[in-house]
């Protein structure tokens, strides 16, 4: 199974500092055509939050432009620039009918014996920045995660459960006390393969128990990187991104990509023949020795 992921979107049609350090639109739309070209294709885009800025009901219709063109299915999820009623009216069509009792969360069962299991759980708050995880949201998620203790799981969400070591983003980050109770669900339930986010515009990964953690890059702009304690808050103009999780049935290897129009990609058709070489000599030995291989 292939699963892509993009994150913190923060489409607008206001003008702010952020907004215009990059074109958010145009960005987007090329990650669209990138996430279309891809072979194989995706079963399921997941769409981590902040997918507009402001939340309004224009910028939901701008974004619903803007991934017209996607035919692969969508499972989007509210970070803390949406707006939970403009959320959910827009992506009433994809959104589960049985959604948790007053927040966005939701279960998406597996359709083949091999795939796994999908879970969406909302951190946002409509009246707070930082992300959020009370008592009814973690006994819904430990209760939904209970239900089916042998599936393999992936949970989907806007803020992550961990520390990124960016001070000024783990500030706005999920609620510290929250944090702690939800990585203590996630650590006893060991069919958790993989735990995805975005929030801090850009890859990380991490650990809670068993389970990897795993944060997406921003469409948009990046954070900088700097994990010095009280280092300057900084952004960057780098390219888009997104990652691609692929279920191997076993377990989940992931990938991030970065778009970049500027970057080119050639293919090695004769290093392919080197390789296919390599497969063979490596079936028959179990081993690739460079003597073997002409080095």
């Amino acid at each position: 199974m292939y699963i892509a992921q993009i994150t913190d979107l923060h489409i607008s049609d206001q003008s702010n500092e952020r907004v215009q350090l990059v074109d958010c639109t145009a960005r987007l739309a090329r990650v669209v055509e990138v996430l279309e070209s891809l072979i194989p294709r995706p079963d399921v885009v997941l769409l981590t939050g902040d997918l507009t800025d402001e939340g309004t009901a224009d910028q939901y219709l701008l974004l619903q432009g803007l991934l017209a063109p996607l035919t692969i299915p969508v499972l989007p999820i509210p970070g803390n620039h949406d707006l939970h009623d403009a959320f959910v009216e827009s992506f009433a069509e994809v959104l589960p009918p049985d959604l948790a009792d007053g927040h966005c969360s939701y279960v998406i069962e597996p359709r083949a014996a091999a795939q796994p299991r999908l879970i969406g759980f909302d951190t946002s708050h409509p009246e707070r920045i930082d992300g959020v995880a009370p008592q009814d949201r973690l006994l819904w998620l430990d209760q939904q995660l209970s239900a089916a203790p042998e599936v393999p799981t992936l949970i989907f969400m806007h803020h992550p459960p961990i520390d990124s070591t960016i001070w000024w983003m783990d500030i706005v980050g999920l609620s510290p006390g929250d944090a702690v109770e939800l990585r203590a669900v996630i650590a006893r339930h060991d069919q958790i393969r993989l735990v995805v986010a975005g929030h801090i515009h850009r890859p990380i990964h991490s650990m809670i128990g068993s389970a990897r953690v795993s944060i997406c890059p921003s469409t948009v702009h990046q954070v900088g990187l700097s994990v010095v304690e009280e280092a300057v808050p900084s952004v960057s103009t780098e390219p888009a991104g997104f990652q691609l999780h692929v279920w191997t049935g076993e377990e989940f290897v992931t990938h991030t990509e970065r778009v970049d129009d500027r970057a080119e990609r050639v293919e090695l058709d004769s290093f392919r023949v080197d390789v296919e070489r390599y497969r063979s000599v490596r079936s028959e030995t179990g081993a690739l020795f460079k003597s073997d291989l002409g080095f």
